[in-house]
């Protein structure tokens, strides 16, 4: 059955869709819950449960395991998430082909944790060039959070998108929507683990591959590991997740990253995700501007459903 979205709703014609729906939908499956989902769009979660149901009924079917928490996807659900999040990127780029300020011209400075910059980079270069060709050219910084969230705030970046442990604050001033939640991995090499769960003393004594210092993620471990008076080793302190990913690879110490840097990596079958019962790091993917509308908005939200998109595709086997 081939559905059509518009956005008004005619309840009498169950295969209209509402894109705020669709939106809704897709929004649980990246936050990960109903009251994150709500939060993150601004409404409430009764708004937010409508939205569910009425996209349910227009699909004929749960989306949603309810019994579940978090709530999963259904068999259905599966189907339906990945054309959703292929309409409301398609839709993103719709608006700004239409909007009366998609004339605007010049650099669009973006700044990109590294971690997200490895792949996210590339995908805002190329989706760029399809969309506004000379017109409007990214330009794009890498940098530790707190680095580019001052940039943010002083007006050298006009959005950084920021990995950034899960418990972090951005400043009031500035607005931020959290595009992601998920949880920071200990990385090792796969013929090094059994696949059992571990702790932080026997990873110690191994010796870290991280980044330099300055980065949310090493001073978390740090701060866990000085908690059980466990020394702290630096094998390698650099930026670049494929760089760090292949020296946990050749055997040089562990790593520690957020699970889709693991699962886009080209080492990833030789690695292993350690499962430690007394570390348990999570983290937030935030797109952070000033709090005034610019000029350039709808470019800007193009590309944060450039990166959205990007985190949800599968590696190249």
């Amino acid at each position: 059955m081939a559905f059509r979205v518009f956005e008004r709703y005619d309840d009498k014609k169950g295969d209209r869709m509402r894109i705020e729906d669709i939106e809704a939908f897709v929004t649980v499956i990246r936050s990960g819950s109903l009251g994150t989902a709500a939060h993150i769009l601004g409404i409430s979660q009764a708004t937010m449960s409508r939205r569910i149901q009425s996209l349910e009924e227009s699909c004929g079917a749960p989306l949603l395991d309810r019994s579940t928490r978090p709530a999963a996807l259904t068999a259905r659900g599966e189907k339906i998430a990945a054309i959703c999040h292929r309409i409301l990127e398609e839709t993103q780029t719709l608006r700004v082909l239409l909007a009366e300020d998609h004339q605007v011209s010049g650099d669009l400075h973006i700044g990109l944790s590294p971690h997200l910059a490895e792949f996210a980079a590339f995908q805002i270069f190329r989706s760029a060039n399809e969309i506004w060709g000379e017109r409007l050219r990214p330009a794009i910084a890498t940098d530790a959070a707190p680095a580019l969230i001052r940039s943010v705030a002083q007006g050298a970046l006009d959005l950084a998108l920021v990995v950034m442990p899960g418990s972090s604050v951005v400043p009031q001033q500035l607005r931020s929507e959290c595009l992601l939640r998920s949880d920071l991995i200990v990385v090792g090499r796969l013929e090094d683990w059994s696949g059992k769960s571990s702790d932080l003393a026997s990873c110690s004594a191994r010796g870290w591959v991280l980044n330099p210092d300055g980065c949310g993620f090493r001073s978390m471990l740090i701060a866990a590991l000085q908690e059980q008076n466990l020394p702290f080793t630096l094998r390698l302190a650099a930026f670049g997740s494929e760089l760090q990913l292949a020296s946990v690879a050749a055997g040089a110490g562990l790593g520690l990253v957020p699970r889709f840097t693991l699962e886009k990596s080209s080492f990833r079958d030789r690695l292993m995700a350690i499962k430690l019962h007394d570390f348990h790091p999570t983290l937030a993917l935030h797109a952070i501007q000033r709090d005034e509308r610019s000029r350039a908005q709808e470019a800007m939200d193009v590309i944060v459903g450039i990166v959205r998109s990007g985190l949800s595709e599968q590696a190249p086997s």
